[in-house]
């Protein structure tokens, strides 16, 4: 035979290959695990996305079908979420599974105690238990993407420093073989991302990005400037707010301003509404012009169109995203000033400002102090308050206050206010006017501005709680004229002006009730405890 020099082949279908030479496949997959972990090391940071959330109940994962068709391509998924095989089975029905970016957020586990944890237990717990490595979390997304995901994010830090550590080492380890692009973290303070971001350098690697909540109102500006200085790439989800579900005391726990939604903010809507865009498709390009990459979500199909397009939307100048941010930008010091010396604001009201002094709290009391009436009852509960509390102290009880006018603004949101302004200043006019006559309703209200304003789970009797402040107080019953209710405040006495705690039947004697100077003499004709039916004598 002339030619070519022949060459072993194994015969695959009706296709001849060459056969594989292990010591070559060894070299190669050494120079690439080689290439793999100096990319590692050197950094990967996550690219600005249009990113599409996957936190979605297995009854609604028709969305992320939806989301696929409207273009979006990168989704914030994890292994908490049950989605995760949605997304791989809807990509492959669309065409489109090798195309899709997945940032994959795994829970903190440490494999080695979990599998010592399964000796003894039944086939079911151990298969709970064996679901909680990070092995399987891993397995499960390879499973349903056919790859491992683009990005693995450890999803909060564990009460468990080595399940945390051990996480991340794993985590790191499939980075440095290439078989993912990046790093990340989830839901981190400012110590917390500086202690991981070293770690992940000591274990040959680096954060490529940190995902936490992020809004208008809460701008993690710490944690963004780290980011910022250490090429990491701030992922921020909560950009429209999320109305407050459920009925447990502990629901919405904690500051008012992770609860309120920028999305109904009267200020936002009004820009929005001028320009002829949404306010989501404003807080959608302020957020990337501010160096975020929000985590974006709607069941609505015009919505998710609209959000895929807002970085692009020629109608959103950078002057309008100038404007969007001015409504949450720090109050500058002539503006504190000027509050300072407002002349037509009590001294009372004034030191509500000081005790919160954010844009967004300041617009609240603005709302509601331009009623004078409102703004009296505002001025006078917060004098009470802080005649109570001295010292240093007196700042956060007034802080607590202002919390709590803020919190029910949320409050109204999530019962679905989609304008909390007249509604809010009805129910507290009608407290306001109520005080000056009611001793009861001023003490009310006081006590409601006084509760611990981060205590959530009461969105759902939003509309409710000033009413029942309003409430006449439940008189006792009187009772009829022929009776007398000792347990109402009636004395009974003798003849010989002595008390007496038991009255007889058939006896005559002075019945006394000094709270209205009452004063009855009569005999008694039955005894049912202590109520006594009586004869008035002449």
């Amino acid at each position: 035979m002339s030619g070519a020099p022949f060459s072993p082949t194994t015969l695959k279908g009706n296709r001849f290959a060459p056969l594989a030479d292990p010591g070559v496949d060894q070299q190669l997959e050494a120079q690439r695990q080689k290439e793999a972990t100096r990319q590692a090391a050197k950094g990967y940071t996550v690219p600005k996305l249009d990113l599409f959330g996957a936190d979605v109940p297995p009854t609604r994962q028709d969305v992320l079908g939806k989301a696929m068709g409207a273009g979006y391509r990168a989704f914030d998924a994890a292994s908490a979420y049950s989605s995760t095989e949605a997304l791989g089975r809807l990509g492959q029905e669309k065409g489109i599974r090798d195309d899709l970016y997945v940032i994959y957020k795994v829970k903190p586990a440490d494999d080695a105690a979990i599998q010592a944890e399964m000796r003894g237990k039944g086939p079911e717990e151990r298969r709970q238990l064996n679901a909680k490595t990070v092995s399987a979390q891993l397995s499960q997304a390879k499973a349903a993407l056919g790859r491992t995901p683009e990005v693995l994010m450890l999803h909060e830090l564990s009460e468990s420093d080595t399940a945390n550590d051990k996480t991340l080492r794993q985590l790191a380890s499939y980075v440095k073989a290439g078989h993912a692009k990046g790093l990340g973290a989830s839901n981190l303070g400012l110590d917390d991302v500086r202690r991981l971001h070293q770690r992940a350098r000591e274990l040959g690697c680096r954060l490529s990005c940190v995902e936490n909540r992020f809004s208008p109102y809460q701008q993690d500006d710490a944690v963004r400037r780290f980011c910022e200085d250490n090429d990491i790439r701030y992922l921020g989800y909560g950009l429209m707010g999320s109305t407050q579900v459920g009925a447990c005391v502990d629901e919405g726990y904690g500051m008012p301003t992770q609860y309120l939604l920028p999305r109904l903010d009267p200020r936002l809507t009004a820009l929005a509404e001028r320009e002829g865009v949404s306010a989501g498709e404003l807080l959608i390009r302020w957020a990337y012009e501010t160096g975020v990459v929000p985590v974006t979500f709607s069941t609505d199909d015009q919505r998710i169109q609209d959000n895929l397009g807002a970085r692009t939307n020629p109608r959103i100048t950078p002057e309008l995203v100038a404007e969007v941010g001015g409504l949450f930008v720090p109050l500058t010091r002539d503006e504190l000033d000027a509050k300072e010396r407002a002349p037509d604001l009590s001294g009372d009201v004034k030191a509500l400002y000081g005790a919160y002094p954010d844009r967004t709290m300041w617009y609240i009391l603005d709302q509601l102090t331009a009623e004078p009436g409102i703004a009296t009852l505002l001025g006078d509960t917060a004098a009470s308050i802080a005649a109570e509390v001295a010292g240093p102290e007196r700042e956060g009880a007034l802080r607590n206050f202002a919390c709590n006018l803020m919190r029910h603004v949320a409050d109204l949101q999530s019962s679905g206010a989609a304008d909390w302004r007249d509604g809010f200043k009805t129910l507290l006019g009608a407290v306001a006017e109520a005080a000056g006559a009611r001793p009861e309703v001023k003490a009310n209200f006081k006590e409601w501005a006084t509760k611990d304003a981060t205590v959530g789970g009461g969105y759902a009797r939003a509309q409710e709680v000033f009413a029942e402040m309003l409430a006449e107080p439940v008189q006792p019953a009187q009772a009829p004229a022929n009776e007398i209710d000792l347990s109402a405040g009636w004395v009974a006495y003798s003849a010989m002006g002595e008390v007496v705690p038991a009255p007889a039947l058939g006896e005559t004697y002075t019945f006394f009730k000094q709270a209205t100077q009452e004063s009855r003499t009569a005999r008694v004709d039955d005894v049912q405890g202590q109520r006594l039916t009586i004869r008035d004598e002449d």
